[in-house]
């Protein structure tokens, strides 16, 4: 039989009540981090400031590393203007400005930084290759599309040179070469002295790092008080559709609404996993991926939901090695675009939910070994 109205709103309901959501709670955390930043102005503000104001946009690598930008402008002595969270007027002004036809968080980068051109003098638009990695022998590269971000922006939005501020960033290298190459990145009548940035940038990874302990040592608070009898789910992604409440559809409060604890993989240490059987991983997210994979897999109670994106390339590997090591527990793919709806969401989220709950209360009843193989894989 077929029931029920088209929305379903009235038709779900929490099993044992609603859930914290781990989402916001890294929101909180990361918007802290930013908030210490001293030069932070508003929208309104812009206009009044007496140095130049520099724009940063909250989408793509900055929803990882903002807490390193805001910091080092504001030590710097700019004031600093960052775009807002990502509406859906926001996210058609990328789409209607983007020239090529790329994944949704790049459209949506587009239209952060569109918004920001009316507002600020100067915008950060770095071509950020690498990040820093667990095991010095790991390349830890961004996507070829992150890394190449404000060529997109520049032609697609006809931003002229002299207003962006557009260092190429191997964050994964020595912090005290970055100093050289922020400077050479400056206008003449806008560069700091080298010891100054030099400063700047000790002081703002040190930011970026004590933001980053944060996290774990949340996660591993949140960890430790939670009943081995209950299904966790562990969620990995990249930040920017992660931690971009249009772009996953407000993933974390639709499942703490239906009472799923769920734990997105930056509260989960992962850093200490073997990554020996994946020796040429190109990808830094793609490893920090597979090793939140492998803690699952070893952690009886944890189950995994990976959210991608309609055309993400590294992510079209990545996930090949996903399956392949979840094969023996469920695991979930979600992939989403500017099309995707709730609705959809949540139909592949409840029978989800349907089949780790029926597998963990077999396993404590029946006490069966957790290494028994298991397996569904759903995608959307």
């Amino acid at each position: 039989s077929v029931w029920g109205g088209d929305c379903g709103r009235y038709e779900t309901r929490a099993e044992g009540g609603r859930e914290t959501d781990y989402f916001q709670v890294r929101q909180t955390l990361f918007e802290q981090a930013l908030m210490e930043a001293g030069n932070l102005i508003t929208e309104a503000e812009a206009g009044r400031q007496a140095k130049p104001v520099i724009g940063i946009p909250l989408a793509l690598h900055s929803l990882e590393w903002g807490v390193f930008w805001a910091h080092l402008f504001s030590e710097l002595g700019f004031p600093v203007l960052l775009s807002p969270k990502t509406t859906n007027k926001l996210a058609f002004l990328g789409v209607e400005n983007v020239v090529s036809e790329v994944c949704f968080p790049v459209k949506v980068f587009h239209g952060h930084v569109r918004y920001l051109m009316d507002l600020a003098e100067y915008l950060f638009l770095p071509n950020v290759v690498n990040a820093p990695v667990p095991q010095p022998d790991e390349v830890g590269y961004f996507c070829p599309l992150v890394q190449s971000s404000q060529y997109m922006c520049r032609s697609a939005l006809n931003i002229p040179d002299s207003r962006i501020i557009r260092p190429t960033i191997y964050l994964k290298e020595d912090p005290a070469n970055l100093a050289y190459v922020f400077e050479n990145a400056f206008a003449p009548g806008l560069k700091p002295r080298r010891s100054q940035l030099q400063g700047a940038i000790f002081k703002a990874l040190a930011r970026q790092m004590e933001f980053n302990r944060r996290l774990i040592e949340t996660g591993n608070e949140i960890i430790a008080h939670i009943d081995p009898a209950q299904p966790v789910w562990i969620v990995t992604g990249r930040p920017y559709n992660l931690y971009d409440d249009r772009l996953n559809l407000q993933f974390g409060k639709q499942l703490a609404k239906l009472g799923i604890k769920a734990l997105p993989m930056d509260l989960v240490s992962s850093d200490s996993e073997d990554m020996s059987d994946f020796k040429r991983m190109f990808w830094g997210l793609g490893a920090r991926i597979i090793r939140t994979a492998k803690r699952i897999l070893r952690t009886p109670n944890w189950y995994g939901v990976h959210l991608t994106n309609f055309s993400c390339g590294a992510d079209s590997f990545i996930e090949h090695f996903y399956r392949h090591l979840l094969r023996e527990k469920p695991s979930l793919i979600l992939e989403l675009d500017e099309h995707s709806a709730v609705a959809g969401l949540l139909t592949r989220v409840e029978a989800y939910r349907n089949v780790v709950n029926n597998l963990q209360e077999k396993r404590m009843s029946r006490k069966l070994d957790p290494d028994e193989p298991d397996s569904l894989e759903a995608a959307g």
